[in-house]
């Protein structure tokens, strides 16, 4: 393609002062008739240029389309790769309410979770793939995405991502 458009662009040139040669050979302007039959070749010319710019940008958008679209594709992949514990998380109300703090040779939570109650203590793996940590006198709730919660005196308050 590249090399059509510069064969044309070739004969463009060399066209023009062909053209404009005869003109000034002659000292007499030429018709109309006569322009428009010599412009003929050129008008032609062009047009075949105009064409393969245009195929020439075709092909480019399409090439480009093509990488847009592999992009998408290999983008689609990643995300359907991805395991729930990666993928992009909502904060969603904690499942577990706190019931009271036992203090004993070990710091121990009473948390409910539905219809349960749970005595958990510091490290405990809880359900949903959450579990607890006993840490300078605080308890922390932590979810598989990384999410901690604090226990305050009104309950789990967001603190940070790992």
């Amino acid at each position: 393609m590249a090399i059509m458009a510069l064969l044309l662009q070739q004969c463009l040139l060399l066209l023009m002062p062909l053209l404009q040669a005869q003109s000034v050979v002659t000292k007499q302007p030429l018709s109309e008739p006569a322009q428009a039959e010599q412009a003929a070749p050129i008008v032609k010319l062009e047009q075949q240029l105009l064409a393969v710019k245009q195929q020439q940008w075709l092909a480019s958008a399409e090439l480009e389309l093509r990488q847009q679209q592999q992009q998408l594709a290999q983008l689609k992949r990643q995300l359907s790769d991805l395991s729930p514990q990666s993928q992009v998380f909502v904060k969603k109300p904690i499942p577990f309410r706190v019931k009271g703090q036992l203090q004993r040779q070990q710091p121990i939570l009473l948390l409910s979770y539905g219809q349960q109650l749970l005595r958990v203590v510091a490290g405990t793996q809880l359900p949903e793939g959450y579990h607890v940590e006993f840490v300078q006198q605080q308890w922390w709730l932590i979810s598989r995405q990384g999410l901690r919660y604090q226990l305050s005196r009104w309950g789990w308050r967001y603190v940070t991502k790992d």
